[in-house]
């Protein structure tokens, strides 16, 4: 039994060669790395998560306030625009109801002075 086994654990003796040890690290490793990628898209979602939530909750203390009542510094490009927009629609609102309001109100303007005339009969309906 012994000079089988001397025969065997000899130095002649080399075990099979095994790639099956290399095989699962391999697949181990580009496991490991598929997860890495998986979790650094994650992190890269939740940051910007993150970065918006924090634009937004600056949007809404500024919001808080009057929208007019914002220094105009603190504003992106974005932001200026639309003030700028919010400002040219205030004045056409102003001018078209100043217009209605001078079209329909009672008092003579001095340009016409037909209208002064205290015999020319009115129509006030």
């Amino acid at each position: 039994m012994e000079s089988v086994a001397s025969r065997i654990m000899g130095p002649s003796f080399l075990p099979p060669r095994d790639n099956t040890h290399t095989l699962v690290e391999d697949q181990r490793k580009a496991r490991v790395n598929q997860i890495i990628q998986q979790f650094n898209v994650v992190a890269s979602k939740l940051n910007a998560a993150k970065r918006r939530r924090r634009c937004l909750l600056g949007m809404k203390e500024r919001e808080a306030n009057y929208w007019w009542e914002t220094p105009i510094d603190q504003l992106n490009p974005k932001e200026l625009e639309e003030l700028e927009l919010r400002f040219a629609e205030l004045l056409e609102l102003y001018i078209s109801r100043s217009k209605k309001i001078a079209a329909t109100t009672l008092m003579p303007t001095p340009r016409d002075p037909a209208q002064f005339n205290p015999s020319t009969p009115r129509d006030f309906n």
